[in-house]
């Protein structure tokens, strides 16, 4: 279950407010936070506020599955994705796509950026 603390006295929970910034459906989390009720699993995937429901006993086979798939793909890739991402919801909309046109290019000229593409390539002309 997801829920806020039930204790409601003085302070708006902060992490709970970090957390509302970066869910498609703001109010649902609003909601959550005036109301301190629990989200479901199920109601959380729904609304955005985690990616997917999984039964517990599949919670560590799916979480391995996820961890070496990211951790195939280039350290540099997938760092510099994580911080586009994060400065680009900041930004306006088309300062974000001007953020990600620059960095596509930076990528596609980066070593692990040619190799990706040549073997692209190489893959597609077999």
């Amino acid at each position: 279950m997801f829920c806020r603390g039930k204790i409601f006295v003085f302070f708006f929970p902060p992490p709970a407010v970090a957390v509302g910034r970066s869910v498609p459906s703001q109010k649902h989390v609003m909601e959550m936070l005036l109301t301190g009720e629990p989200i479901t699993p199920k109601r959380a995937e729904q609304i955005g506020l985690i990616n997917r429901a999984v039964p517990k006993d599949d919670l560590d086979r799916i979480v391995d599955h996820v961890a070496v798939t990211i951790a195939s793909k280039p350290r540099s890739v997938v760092s510099e994705g994580k911080q586009l991402f994060a400065r680009q919801m900041e930004e306006p909309l088309d300062i974000a796509y001007d953020m990600a046109s620059y960095s596509m290019v930076e990528c596609a000229q980066s070593e692990e950026g040619m190799h990706g593409i040549a073997s692209f390539f190489s893959r597609r002309n077999k």
